[in-house]
């Protein structure tokens, strides 16, 4: 098992997000860093993610909270996504991959 640190910079403004969720899948598509501003970018991440055998890893309502640890029982390329949310569905967000 590994232990993977992830960190992000906060909007400047969070008074209209309720928190952020963190989706993770195995694979390394979606792999680069992306700075997901239109819903359908979203929505087609979240999509992605469910159809590789991804998961919700994690809802976090501290708007303040900068960094999530995750651990992964299996070595090799894990993609992350982070996003922040509302009332209305997921926002802007961002992903990455990571390699253990």
């Amino acid at each position: 098992m590994a232990t993977v640190e992830l960190n992000w910079t906060n909007p400047t403004d969070t008074t209209e997000i309720n928190g952020y969720r963190i989706y993770r899948y195995k694979g390394t598509n979606y792999a680069q860093t992306l700075d997901i501003t239109e819903i359908e970018d979203v929505d087609a991440f979240i999509e992605y993610v469910f159809k590789y055998d991804g998961e919700l890893r994690a809802t976090i309502t501290d708007k303040n909270q900068t960094s999530y640890s995750d651990t992964v029982e299996a070595s090799g390329t894990y993609s992350y996504g982070i996003f922040s949310y509302n009332t209305a569905g997921p926002g802007p967000g961002c992903s990455t991959k990571v390699v253990v």
